[in-house]
């Protein structure tokens, strides 16, 4: 703690992220005298904004052995002991809500003062950014917490801000305070598949929201909220329990799509048409519960979807392939869990269909990837494209090929070399693929010093 006490302080300039009269209140608790002229000092705070005549007087006592503090000094320390109890107590009773937001731009508070804060400011604005007073204190959360702002300064100034904030942090409390907050909703034109689009939608998919947050969404009844929270993968039992005896469909899919499905009986999971295809797709079965699986009556349908499910095993696979129905086939290829000798049984087939369908497999040997290229197959090598295992080697011979559609697939896969991303980003048709690799975005980011 600074020693001011006692002393006759002379404050030139104003705060720098603290009003100059919330410090003076702070000082005042130390008996200090506040001078208007700096001869008579016992201590100098020099403030931002000083004038240039001030400064040149504030050297010259310093030289004289008075004691200066900066007033970045000055608000670290007012920080360090701030009685949060007694101010929120005083902003209660006076209804100060310009004090509180001056407070939430202190960046020297840790997190749990400043969420303590942000909970006691009253709204006033139905929906995010209403005001300048929302805005401002939108952008002191967004600046604190949302890492995006050192790739994107400027969205610590949009409403979007906070839910890019809401998506990403760990924090609960400050969760818990979002999900109360004023209506913001993204719009759905561009928004991509199981994408929340309003601020409770994030809440409620974000593995760190807490119980208490979860059981309101649960009695709110929301059903878009419900089924995001149904895709948050941190969800306990008897929140799952609870989703799933709501019996909606969406919520189930969502449930099944998350591996929050809680299975009771394998038998009336796929009486239910509605669900029975996201079950075989998505649900994460062990070697007791396949075994029981194939005893039932399953269409080839059944065994398509059922093939494209990710947690399949090698005895799984083996078995689709066993079965030989041609879709089932080509999600099988897809799995980086294919065995070799069924991966080089498909190649030596040399069918267009399947060779398309294999040349996305990740792990492929190199011997594979250049059969595969040597077809000089269109439709095969946009699928090598898409192939984040692709040797780089024949990366570059299909950037060679100038052809459009693969060009443009290259533009996207995360393993295309810097130096053809590039040369591709100087197409202005493509330009916008390539700034949504991420690939380019690091590159951007950390060579060039500015993010895309």
């Amino acid at each position: 703690m600074i020693d001011i006490s006692n002393k006759k302080i002379y404050f030139s300039g104003v705060g720098e992220l603290i009003n100059k009269s919330e410090l003076e209140k702070y000082m005042s608790q130390q008996n200090v005298e506040f001078i208007p002229n700096i001869d008579d000092a016992e201590l100098i705070v020099e403030g931002n904004l000083t004038p240039p005549n001030i400064s040149d007087m504030i050297y010259k006592k310093q030289l004289d052995g008075i004691p200066i503090v900066s007033i970045e000094e000055l608000e670290i320390d007012f920080s360090s002991n701030f009685k949060i109890a007694s101010v929120l107590m005083a902003i209660k009773l006076t209804k100060d809500n310009d004090r509180l937001v001056e407070l939430l731009n202190n960046r020297h508070f840790d997190d749990e003062i400043f969420i303590k804060l942000l909970k006691s400011y009253t709204w006033d604005v139905k929906e995010l950014h209403d005001d300048d007073e929302s805005r401002d204190v939108c952008r002191s959360i967004t600046s604190r917490f949302c890492t995006l702002i050192n790739r994107n300064h400027n969205i610590q100034y949009a409403p979007i801000g906070i839910y890019y904030t809401a998506l990403e942090t760990y924090n609960t409390e400050l969760l818990n305070v979002i999900y109360n907050m004023p209506t913001y909703i993204i719009s759905d034109k561009n928004a991509k598949e199981n994408q929340p689009l309003t601020l409770k939608e994030v809440v409620a998919l974000n593995p760190n929201s807490s119980k208490t947050i979860q059981l309101e969404i649960i009695k709110n009844k929301n059903i878009e909220e419900l089924k995001y929270l149904a895709l948050n993968n941190n969800i306990d039992d008897s929140i799952k329990i609870t989703l799933l005896n709501i019996n909606n469909e969406s919520i189930n899919i969502n449930l099944l799509k998350a591996q929050n499905y809680i299975l009771n009986n394998i038998d009336d999971t796929l009486k239910d048409t509605n669900i029975r295809k996201y079950f075989l797709k998505y649900y994460h079965f062990d070697e007791v519960l396949f075994e029981e699986l194939k005893s039932k009556d399953l269409s080839s349908t059944d065994i398509v979807y059922f093939s494209s499910n990710e947690f399949l095993t090698l005895e799984m696979i083996e078995y689709v392939e066993k079965l030989n129905i041609e879709n089932a086939i080509i999600n099988i290829l897809k799995n980086p869990l294919l065995s070799e000798d069924i991966k080089d049984k498909y190649i030596n087939m040399n069918d267009k269909v399947y060779n398309i369908a294999i040349s996305h497999n990740i792990t492929l040997s190199n011997t594979q990837y250049n059969t595969l290229h040597s077809l000089n197959d269109l439709d095969v090598n946009i699928s090598l494209a898409t192939n984040i295992n692709t040797p780089k080697t024949i990366i570059k011979d299909l950037y060679d090929t100038k052809d459009r559609y693969i060009h443009t697939t290259l533009c996207l896969n995360i393993s295309t070399p810097i130096q053809i991303l590039m040369q591709l980003q100087l197409d202005n048709e493509l330009k916008l693929l390539v700034k949504e690799n991420i690939t380019y975005q690091k590159f951007a980011e950390q060579m060039l010093g500015f993010s895309e």
